[in-house]
């Protein structure tokens, strides 16, 4: 019977001393590895910069897509403008040609008339 005594004190005070560990979870992972709580924030960091990054870039992209395209309208406007061009100087030379023309027939018509009037006052 004395031998039962101190065992029952001895878990009542293994409990005792269970029940006074008070400590978190994360506290408790902290003190079995100190540096999980640094490499937690370091982490934290490291993909706040990289999202950052990812933002940057994605704006650089974005910026280099709308400098193209306004190159491509500036092009295009460009093109259109010497189409424009090309189409008022066909437009000039078709009206030149047609105003040489009608004066080639004039002047064939003035000399058809000339010819007659001399074939005339031949006979």
């Amino acid at each position: 019977m004395t031998t039962g005594k101190p065992s029952s004190s001895v878990s009542s005070s293994s409990v005792s001393s269970s029940s006074s560990f008070s400590e978190s979870p994360k506290e408790a992972v902290d003190c079995i590895n100190p540096a999980a709580a640094t490499s937690t924030s370091t982490s934290t960091s490291t993909s706040t910069a990289a999202a950052a990054a990812a933002a940057t870039e994605y704006i650089s992209v974005d910026n280099d897509i709308e400098y193209s395209l306004q190159q491509e309208k500036k092009i295009q406007r460009q093109q259109k403008q010497q189409q424009q061009q090309q189409q008022q100087q066909q437009q000039q030379q078709q009206k030149q040609q047609q105003q040489q023309q009608q004066q080639q027939q004039h002047q064939q018509q003035h000399q058809q008339q000339q010819q007659e009037q001399h074939q005339k006052q031949q006979q």
